[in-house]
């Protein structure tokens, strides 16, 4: 039994359909692969930048921990105490003694490095 033109337009309909249907397919999945790539590189970006924030501060607080911090207190002076052996006794290690009368004279706006029994001033001092 022969085909009739009607039955071979049919069969290529038929095949023209699922070209067609098989390009679209194709398209989604291209288009489906490059949303899953651009959500992935986001993603990555993200991890990355928020990865790099807290090594950053995970560094600066790790220095911080090791750093001596620098404290104020008053104090009151007593009869014989003089700038001097108040810098003897809450100088840090690393601050020569004429600086840190210096600065103390600069936080108490002191003209003269005359002290007076009662008088309060305030003094500085570094955290071990």
């Amino acid at each position: 039994m022969e085909r009739t033109s009607y039955e071979y337009d049919m069969i290529q309909r038929d095949k023209e359909r699922l070209v067609t249907r098989k390009q679209l397919k194709e398209a989604r999945a291209r288009k489906l692969f490059i949303m899953k790539c651009m959500v992935l590189s986001v993603v990555l970006i993200a991890f990355i930048g928020i990865y790099g924030i807290l090594v950053v501060n995970a560094d600066e607080v790790s220095s911080l921990k090791n750093s001596p911090v620098k404290y104020y207190t008053s104090i009151t002076v007593e009869q014989g105490d003089t700038l001097w052996n108040i810098a003897d006794e809450y100088r840090p290690a690393e601050c020569s003694r004429n600086s840190y009368i210096k600065d103390i004279m600069e936080l108490n706006n002191m003209g003269t490095d005359t002290l007076y029994a009662g008088q309060n001033i305030i003094v500085y001092y570094m955290s071990e």
